[in-house]
């Protein structure tokens, strides 16, 4: 789980300390990465995030 933002161009996650990056830094999600699912049972954003590639999928929160 990950603390979003959206706005007109799109979603924005918080990439922090969990993956070793030293100063905390928001991300443009890329529309392709967005996964269209309706039954999230977090209710908070979902992101699959690695240093090296970057994000990999994203899944909205329910509230969007």
């Amino acid at each position: 789980m990950v603390e979003s933002r959206q706005d007109r161009d799109g979603y924005e996650v918080l990439i922090d300390g969990r993956w070793r990056m030293s100063v905390p830094f928001w991300l443009r999600v890329p529309p392709n990465r967005i996964i269209d699912r309706v039954d999230n049972p977090t209710n908070r954003a979902v992101v699959c995030f690695t240093p090296e590639a970057g994000i990999l999928c994203f899944v909205r929160p329910a509230d969007s």
